[in-house]
């Protein structure tokens, strides 16, 4: 079974909102975002994980689209 994870493009005066990430060893800059919770839509799950990593409120204003990955989350 595929983990199914999203991310927020956050743009705010031309500007791409990235984040820290240190897990598994590798420190990489990326996106918010994480793992989609069972019972959770993407919408709900781009929300909460966006609010747990950078502390904002936001709301998902549009779907970017789908893509596969070999992250070490999923």
């Amino acid at each position: 079974m595929e983990t199914e994870l999203v991310a927020g493009l956050i743009i705010r005066d031309r500007r791409l909102l990235l984040v820290r990430n240190a897990k598994y060893s590798v420190e990489r800059i990326e996106p918010p975002g994480g793992k989609v919770e069972a019972g959770e839509t993407r919408e709900d799950a781009l929300v909460r994980e966006v609010t747990e990593e950078t502390g904002l409120a936001v709301q998902s204003q549009s779907y970017f689209g789908a893509f596969r990955t070999d992250s070490p989350e999923g």
